[in-house]
């Protein structure tokens, strides 16, 4: 008998090393085949956790994609950060201030040699 937790459109990242021969139902985001977990219940043929919508890709945020051929894929999660360009921009800042510096202290450097 079935006591486990059923959870719907979560994304499992053995699900392809468990079903290998699993495939996407048309462009949903969603496999063909359940998810079963039994590894946290220490009897093998009891599941403790069912999903029959899991999904090909991670989200970020909420909203799993609706089971209908017609919907896209889930976005893939980027496991690289997206970096700002503020490197160039910081970059370009301190560039102009130096030149800044430099000129002024050229510029003093000058006015007081001609004023001795």
């Amino acid at each position: 008998m079935y006591s486990g937790l059923d959870v719907d459109r979560n994304y499992w990242s053995d699900y392809t090393t468990l079903h290998p021969e699993a495939t996407e139902v048309g462009r949903t985001g969603v496999w063909d085949t359940p998810y079963v977990c039994v590894r946290l219940n220490g009897n093998e043929g009891e599941p403790i956790m069912f999903d029959n919508h899991p999904l090909v890709n991670p989200i970020k945020g909420a909203g799993a994609p609706e089971v209908d051929d017609n919907t896209k894929p889930a976005p893939t999660a980027s496991t690289e950060e997206q970096k700002p360009e503020l490197f160039s921009t910081a970059l370009i800042i301190i560039a102009t201030v130096a030149v800044f510096m430099i000129i002024v202290g050229t510029s003093l450097l000058v006015y007081f040699k001609k004023h001795k």
